[in-house]
């Protein structure tokens, strides 16, 4: 259709089930447009040739692309585009000068492009077009950006939704989350899925290895984010070379630098940049215990979880009380089935939590609505 409200900046959402491919050139494309010769396009395949990514995102102004990027594949992730039988949900950002896609199920794909030379789209409409591939599509939306809520979930595999085992609403507890908030507010609610697995808080704040994971690499994806979301340190406790609590401790102090608490101020301090206008707001979680084997990494947990208490008390800009999942998977363990992750319920349950928070500050931050 192209008899849209023209807007040059907004949110697009898509739902797409991919049922059978009749040939391996099959593909999946997305034109997001003006016009035939402005338009952004997502295209994406089933079975890419070897060494080839699972697809590309465009934007194309007077019939010239302008930009692109691959849709790459994950390291963690199958070798595959997309599946049949698994529904993906597709998130758009789209302006005159950034494009970002997100494009999950079997593992959240976030990619994006700058324009530099910032080239206006006015966005009527869409298309899609099933090469040799039957689908079935639902839950479209494009809305222009100030009549949308826009969030980044930031976070490790937990927010990447590993281990989910009930993904017919989608990966992960931020698509879950994106419904129930869309279900309460009758618009359009985005929550893109920034989680990358084995994610640590020194990384988080600044990542050396260049894999443009880090929070200015997520900050850059989605200028126009409104709310941020936070939790990253379960990595932290496991791994040998552990980072270090700063309980109690201040700038300046040796106890402070390079400390969870040092890494996690360096993201929040760049969230709440006051330059940012209109400012973010940002969300912080109380980290969920580890179990069974795992269950040595609760005594350096339960000291991070003490340093986010601090940290929302020396950040008044964080007005939100966290959503405690240390009380609430202590309690519900069996939601925690190889000891860190959470299942399909336990993801329904984490989606919930975040939910009531963000929605009654004061509310109880360690039982379900």
């Amino acid at each position: 259709r192209d008899d849209l409200p023209p807007t040059d900046e907004g949110i697009f959402q898509l739902r797409f089930l991919a049922d059978m491919a009749y040939a391996d050139d099959a593909q999946f494309s997305l034109f997001i447009r003006q016009d035939a010769d402005n338009y952004y396009l997502i295209q994406a395949a089933p079975t890419p040739p070897t060494g080839m990514p699972a697809g590309v995102i465009q934007k194309v102004v007077n019939g010239v692309e302008v930009g692109s990027a691959p849709i790459a594949q994950k390291p963690s992730s199958s070798p595959t585009g997309y599946l049949a039988g698994l529904p993906y949900s597709i998130n758009v950002f789209f302006s005159p000068e950034r494009f970002t896609v997100e494009f999950t199920n079997n593992s959240p794909r976030v990619v994006s492009f700058e324009d530099p030379d910032a080239w206006p789209i006015s966005v009527v409409g869409f298309a899609v077009q099933l090469d040799q591939q039957d689908a079935f599509l639902d839950e479209i939306a494009r809305s222009p950006l100030e009549l949308a809520d826009y969030y980044v979930a930031f976070g490790d595999s937990i927010a990447e939704g590993t281990a989910d085992n009930l993904t017919e609403d989608g990966r992960g507890w931020p698509i879950l989350l994106q419904d129930r908030l869309y279900a309460q507010s009758g618009f359009t609610q985005a929550v893109f899925n920034e989680g990358h697995g084995g994610m640590r808080t020194p990384e988080a704040s600044e990542d050396p290895t260049n894999q443009e994971r880090d929070i200015d690499d997520v900050l850059t994806r989605h200028p126009k984010a409104e709310f941020v979301t936070y939790m990253i340190g379960t990595n932290d406790a496991l791994q040998q070379n552990l980072t270090k609590y700063g309980l109690g401790a201040q700038p300046g102090e040796a106890a402070y630098e390079d400390s969870y608490k040092d890494y996690v101020q360096r993201v929040i301090s760049k969230v709440l940049d006051p330059a940012v206008n209109p400012p973010r707001v940002m969300y912080i979680a109380k980290l969920p215990p580890t179990t069974g084997r795992l269950s040595y990494a609760n005594q350096h947990l339960d000291q991070y979880v003490q340093v986010i208490d601090e940290l929302v008390d020396e950040n008044p800009e964080i007005f939100v009380a966290p959503p405690d999942f240390q009380c609430y998977y202590s309690a519900n363990p069996q939601l925690l089935p190889d000891g860190i992750h959470p299942d399909g319920e336990g993801y329904i349950a984490m989606a919930d939590l975040w939910f009531k928070m963000i929605l009654n500050p004061n509310a109880d931050p360690c039982t379900l609505p």
